[in-house]
């Protein structure tokens, strides 16, 4: 990636672009980072995932989103995580990051 003006870095951060990469946003929105659900169908609409850090680690993602680990309503992630292990972190680190709408 190309440097920002000033030495920044002018790549966007990984994990919002591993959530769309990954499609993750056809179910959830994270309405606090202004990312909208693509999907209109009721039947995939996902929660939105905004202050979803509050409430869970970025240690506890990974595990949810590969099916290990059911949520605080005894329910598994509905889709199985097609992402590398990478990506797997990243997402992970982005969601725990969610705390505030």
């Amino acid at each position: 990636a190309a440097p920002a003006p000033g030495g920044g870095d002018a790549s966007p951060p990984p994990g919002p672009t591993a959530f769309v990469d990954l499609k993750c946003s056809l179910c959830h929105s994270t309405e606090s980072q202004g990312v909208e659900r693509k999907s209109k169908s009721e039947k995939t609409k996902g929660p939105d995932l905004s202050t979803i850090g509050a409430t869970h680690d970025a240690a506890w993602f990974p595990k949810f989103l590969r099916q290990e680990v059911a949520n605080e309503h005894d329910k598994k992630h509905e889709k199985e995580f097609k992402g590398t292990p990478e990506q797997l972190q990243q997402i992970a680190t982005f969601l725990a990051s969610l705390k505030t709408k």
